[in-house]
This record gives C-alpha cells, sequence and structure tokens, in this order.
C-alpha cells in the first residue's frame, strides 16, 4: 500500500480532473446545478457557432457577399 501510495500520490489532482466526464456525477433534470448546465451549454454552443459562421463566410461567393444576383434558385 505504502508503494503504490508512494508512485501514485502526485497522480491524484490529474486523475481526479477526469471525474468531469463521469456521467454518474450528473445532476438529475430536476435539480437547479442541470438547469445551470444547460445555460453554459448554450452559451458553449453559440460560441463555437460563431466560428462556424465565420469559416462558411469564407465560401459564399464574393458576388453574394456584394449583393449582386449570382444564383438563380
Amino acid at each position: 500500500m505504502k508503494n503504490i501510495d508512494k508512485r501514485f500520490k502526485s497522480s491524484l489532482p490529474v486523475l481526479s480532473a477526469y471525474s468531469a466526464f463521469d456521467p454518474m456525477l450528473t445532476p438529475n433534470r430536476q435539480t437547479p446545478a442541470f438547469h445551470a448546465m444547460e445555460m453554459q451549454e448554450f452559451k458553449t454552443e453559440w460560441k463555437k457557432m460563431k466560428y462556424n459562421l465565420l469559416s462558411w463566410k469564407e465560401h459564399i461567393p464574393r458576388d453574394t457577399l456584394d449583393g449582386k444576383k449570382g444564383h438563380t434558385y
């Protein structure tokens, strides 16, 4: 036991960080903590979406960006 403790004691913070991925620690839907997670998820998704929009903008034909008709739908 002492040998194991001695070898892995400094690894405890790293291993503890993985608890963020433990599904058993996810709060139930009825708790306020879960709703706070939903809001955080929404904010995170929006932040990612802004970067997606910027990358999509590069693929829009120049004439469309200039307001000219370039496509017939």
